[in-house]
């Protein structure tokens, strides 16, 4: 009776670690488009800090996290199948 406890204790170990490894791509996922749209943004801003240019800037961004979210997503549920 004690091995299967130490054998379903194990299991729900491995699962963890598995999705915390899975969230963390997750997040490298969502990132890099973040990070590609972001960095224009910033120097949009930056160039003439304005309120409408703070909002293209905000703009750029956001799309470059939509999209890494959309894709990211798209990627975990793939791996799920």
């Amino acid at each position: 009776m004690a091995k299967i406890a130490e054998k379903e204790s194990n299991m729900q170990k491995r699962n963890f670690f598995d999705y915390f490894t899975e969230v963390i791509g997750w997040i490298q996922i969502v990132a890099s488009p973040l990070l590609l749209t972001g960095i224009p943004g910033f120097l949009i801003y930056i160039s003439n800090p304005t309120i409408t240019r703070l909002i293209i800037g905000i703009a750029i961004t956001l799309i470059g996290l939509v999209a890494g979210i959309i894709f990211a997503t798209k990627i975990w549920k793939k791996e799920e199948q």
